[in-house]
C-alpha cells in the first residue's frame, strides 16, 4: 500500500488531473491527496451544484478492491 501511496502522491505533485477509482459497484475521482492522510474524492455522478466533495482517510482505499486509473501526462 505504501508503494501505491507514493505513486498517487507523485502523480498529484506533477499533475492536477484526477485519478479514477472504481470498485465494480461505484466510482469516484480522487481530486487530491491531502498531507498523505486524506483523499479528496469527487463524485462524477453528480453535478457541481450538488457540492459532493468528500474527504476520506487514506485508509478508505484499503477497505475494498479498487481498479485505479491514473492518467499519463506527456
Amino acid at each position: 500500500f505504501e508503494d501505491l501511496l507514493k505513486i498517487l502522491c507523485n502523480h498529484f505533485s506533477n499533475s492536477k488531473l484526477p485519478i479514477v477509482i472504481d470498485n465494480g459497484v461505484y466510482s469516484y475521482c480522487i481530486g487530491n491527496i491531502i498531507s498523505n492522510h486524506s483523499l479528496l474524492l469527487l463524485d462524477p455522478h453528480t453535478t457541481i451544484k450538488d457540492n459532493t466533495n468528500i474527504i476520506k482517510n487514506i485508509d478508505y482505499l484499503k477497505n475494498s478492491f479498487w481498479m485505479i486509473y491514473i492518467p499519463i501526462n506527456y
